[in-house]
């Protein structure tokens, strides 16, 4: 089939792709996972023992930082962030809650500690507690009993909870466009079977 014919035929069942574009774009938005708000705060981690030269490759105190993202996702402490929570905002969490809640990342010395969550108010409550516990944390599960203690400062304050929703519009987007090609694929298939129905008509 010509593309000429087929965008004559195209005027005519518009109608076909547009409908699935539109069905594609509510399954995309329906099937898409909700998207969290969040809130972070960063903060700088200078441990005791760091030579702040590079090219070491023997630096026990970065071996400490690793271990920022495994006690951040402890149960120590979302429980330690829990208990810093003012008493009228943590009624309905609880400490399982707070600990999947919390998450980290680090680039070199700054950590990012980010919380995320169906509840703005949960949201901005836990980060802001978790800011307030990190210091005497690290320095409590990251430092060895008696040694010197890390200075932590805190470079970002917890930011307001918000949310970002290009990851789910990618997923509405792409749905919404296999559903648009599979409507244009559809008013093809029905231009080349009318081709060929007429073209077999004539040949009898």
């Amino acid at each position: 089939m010509e593309l000429r014919d087929f965008l004559r035929l195209l005027r005519r069942l518009w109608w076909v792709p547009a409908a699935l574009l539109l069905m594609g774009s509510i399954a995309g938005w329906v099937l898409a996972p909700a998207t969290p708000y969040k809130s972070m705060f960063r903060a700088v981690v200078v441990m005791p023992g760091d030579t702040e030269d590079p090219g070491s490759s023997e630096r026990p105190e970065l071996m400490i930082l690793d271990d920022l993202l495994p006690l951040v996702r402890s149960r120590a402490f979302a429980e330690r962030t829990i208990e810093a929570i003012p008493a009228g905002n943590r009624d309905a969490l609880t400490v399982p809650e707070v600990q999947a809640a919390l998450d980290q990342s680090r680039y070199g010395r700054v950590a990012t500690v980010t919380g995320s969550g169906s509840d703005p108010a949960e949201v901005a409550a836990i980060v802001s507690a978790a800011a307030v516990v990190f210091p005497d944390a690290v320095n409590t599960y990251l430092v060895a009993p008696g040694g010197e203690p890390a200075s932590v400062q805190v470079l970002d304050p917890p930011s307001p909870p918000e949310r970002s929703f290009t990851r789910r519009n990618l997923v509405v987007g792409a749905a919404a466009f296999a559903a648009g090609m599979a409507g244009l694929w559809i008013v093809w298939l029905v231009g080349a079977r009318r081709l060929r129905a007429t073209t077999d008509a004539r040949s009898i």
